[in-house]
């Protein structure tokens, strides 16, 4: 329930009466705040006048449904200290005198233009019509490139949505990148790659050893003796059985200086010794 913030006025919506708020727009505003003539008031948002105040010609035709809605120019001008505007009287009735009368005959209205049907026929266009179609357009118009902005920015979200999870998939798969390959680092000073590559497989068969891993297991074998071997085998160890090695030393005694190196490391070994400087003729 509101009331008019006209001077002197009384009328509140309670009442029956149509209350129109103040413009948002400073300039209409500042129009509407001229004309109510209010000393040491400003208006707000919740400021109102009721419909008493405008003339009839600021309105737009009334709606179907019985609503009625200000022109967009539509300024207050009716307060109680306004004069009101001097009605026209009626043009006074004309009246013929006899003679005068008697000579107006069938002919004379002849005279008198009339207008035609087709003048009659015209339907007249004024500018509210005209500027409400427009703003109907406008509306339009607006409508379209929010539904687009929207359909827009809800495409950018969904984009942004996946490039997110994207993102976090990689970060999570560098990390696991970073982990293997400083795990690998570690194990590269351990192991030879061919070690590394059957810890992955988790089995020694039918894997082709290097001449480096075979020299390492002959050297193992001279420090741990078979039953150590077999050991460090059972243990997972990344290292041809015994008997591959048997079977690969054939290979290595056609390769200079492989079993001088392997005997060499160990030749102050003195339970090895005799091993190192005779390989052939140790026991596998």
């Amino acid at each position: 329930m509101v009331g008019c913030s006209a001077f002197r006025c009384k009328n509140r919506s309670e009442q029956g009466f149509l209350m129109k708020v103040f413009p948002r727009d400073p300039e209409r505003r500042k129009q509407w705040e001229a004309k109510v003539k209010r000393d040491n008031w400003i208006p707000t948002n919740k400021s109102y006048l009721c419909e008493v105040h405008f003339e009839p010609e600021m309105w737009e035709k009334t709606r179907e449904d019985g609503s009625r809605k200000l022109k967009l120019n539509a300024v207050p001008t009716i307060f109680s200290f306004t004069k009101p505007k001097p009605k026209r009287k009626p043009p006074a009735e004309r009246k013929c005198i006899g003679s005068q009368r008697r000579k107006l005959t069938s002919s004379s209205f002849d005279d008198f233009p009339v207008p035609s049907l087709e003048t009659v026929a015209e339907p007249t266009v004024g500018p509210s019509s005209v500027n409400s179609s427009k703003r109907e357009d406008e509306i339009k118009k607006y409508q379209q490139v929010y539904k687009k902005t929207l359909a827009r920015a809800v495409k950018q979200k969904n984009e942004l949505r996946k490039l997110k999870r994207k993102i976090n998939t990689m970060t999570r798969e560098n990390a696991e990148y970073i982990k293997d390959l400083e795990s690998l680092q570690l194990l590269q000073k351990v192991f030879n790659n061919d070690q590394i590559e059957a810890l992955r497989r988790s089995s020694t068969r039918f894997r082709r050893w290097s001449n480096a891993t075979v020299t390492k297991s002959l050297k193992l074998r001279f420090v741990c003796g078979t039953s150590g071997y077999e050991e460090l085998l059972k243990q997972h160890i990344p290292l041809p059985s015994l008997r591959t090695v048997r079977r690969r030393l054939e290979d290595i005694h056609f390769q200079p200086g492989t079993l001088h190196e392997v005997g060499h490391d160990y030749a102050r070994d003195t339970r090895y010794a005799k091993a190192a400087i005779s390989p052939c003729g140790m026991e596998m």
